[in-house]
Protein backbone atom coordinates (compact mmCIF):
# COMPACT_ATOMS: atom_id res chain seq x y z
CA UNK A 1 0.00 0.00 0.00
CA UNK A 2 1.15 3.46 -0.75
CA UNK A 3 2.28 5.75 1.48
CA UNK A 4 0.74 9.36 1.85
CA UNK A 5 3.95 10.73 0.74
CA UNK A 6 4.10 8.84 -2.51
CA UNK A 7 2.45 11.04 -5.55
CA UNK A 8 0.86 10.11 -8.68
CA UNK A 9 2.87 11.44 -11.95
CA UNK A 10 0.38 12.27 -14.78
CA UNK A 11 1.52 12.25 -18.43
CA UNK A 12 3.07 15.84 -18.11
CA UNK A 13 5.22 13.97 -15.31
CA UNK A 14 6.08 11.49 -17.46
CA UNK A 15 8.49 13.83 -19.58
CA UNK A 16 10.60 14.23 -16.70
CA UNK A 17 11.73 10.72 -17.49
CA UNK A 18 14.46 10.05 -19.86
CA UNK A 19 17.38 7.77 -20.73
CA UNK A 20 20.84 8.58 -21.79
CA UNK A 21 22.83 6.54 -24.29
CA UNK A 22 23.75 3.84 -22.10
CA UNK A 23 20.61 3.43 -20.87
CA UNK A 24 20.92 4.80 -17.74
CA UNK A 25 17.52 5.94 -16.45
CA UNK A 26 17.15 9.79 -15.70
CA UNK A 27 14.55 11.56 -13.52
CA UNK A 28 14.07 15.47 -14.09
CA UNK A 29 17.78 15.03 -15.49
CA UNK A 30 19.39 13.34 -12.24
CA UNK A 31 20.69 10.22 -12.31
CA UNK A 32 18.45 7.24 -10.47
CA UNK A 33 20.56 4.77 -9.09
CA UNK A 34 19.22 1.48 -8.90
CA UNK A 35 21.13 -0.90 -6.30
CA UNK A 36 19.98 -4.48 -5.89
CA UNK A 37 23.11 -6.88 -4.41
CA UNK A 38 22.18 -10.83 -4.27
CA UNK A 39 23.95 -12.61 -1.26
CA UNK A 40 24.15 -16.27 -0.69
CA UNK A 41 24.56 -18.41 2.47
CA UNK A 42 27.41 -20.23 3.04
CA UNK A 43 25.09 -23.70 1.93
CA UNK A 44 23.76 -21.42 -1.65
CA UNK A 45 27.56 -21.13 -2.27
CA UNK A 46 28.53 -24.73 -1.60
CA UNK A 47 25.93 -25.57 -4.19
CA UNK A 48 26.62 -23.52 -6.79
CA UNK A 49 30.00 -24.69 -6.76
CA UNK A 50 29.12 -28.32 -6.66
CA UNK A 51 27.15 -27.98 -9.68
CA UNK A 52 29.65 -25.67 -11.66
CA UNK A 53 32.38 -28.91 -10.78
CA UNK A 54 29.74 -31.29 -12.06
CA UNK A 55 29.21 -29.45 -15.29
CA UNK A 56 32.87 -28.82 -15.69
CA UNK A 57 33.23 -33.14 -15.25
CA UNK A 58 30.32 -33.30 -17.52
CA UNK A 59 31.81 -31.36 -20.02
CA UNK A 60 35.08 -33.03 -19.98
CA UNK A 61 33.75 -36.24 -20.02
CA UNK A 62 31.64 -35.40 -23.06
CA UNK A 63 34.87 -33.79 -25.17
CA UNK A 64 36.81 -36.92 -24.40
CA UNK A 65 33.91 -39.25 -25.49
CA UNK A 66 33.70 -37.67 -28.57
CA UNK A 67 37.42 -36.89 -29.34
CA UNK A 68 38.92 -40.56 -28.21
CA UNK A 69 36.02 -42.96 -28.95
Amino acid sequence: MAKNTIKNIGIDGLNMLGIDEDNNLYWDKKLVKIEKSVYLTYWQKFGAVLLVIAGCVQAVSSAYEAFFK
